[in-house]
């Protein structure tokens, strides 16, 4: 479902990233929690800081798009259908 696509080279100096460290991140979706080990990079040469995204999953979210997108529906259709008291 989801696929993590690792930055290889800095997008400021162009040299080889290293590994930095390594982590697990929960992800919320629709058919429940997943976890996926990610990864985060270091340039050896500028110290600028780089990590592992996930195809899914908008910057540093702890829930998938399609969740939020069903969760927005969801409050429309809530929203549409709800009748102001008076």
């Amino acid at each position: 479902m989801f696929s993590l696509v690792s930055p290889t080279y800095c997008d400021f100096c162009g040299t080889k990233l290293n590994v930095n460290s390594n982590c697990t991140r929960s992800i919320i979706t629709s058919y429940g929690t997943i976890t996926c080990n990610i990864t985060y990079w270091i340039c050896p040469n500028c110290k600028k800081h780089f990590h592992d995204n996930i195809v899914g999953v908008s910057g540093s979210a702890n829930y998938s798009d399609e969740f939020y997108n069903k969760c927005l529906s969801d409050t429309m259709v809530d929203a549409v259908f709800t009748i102001p008291a008076d």
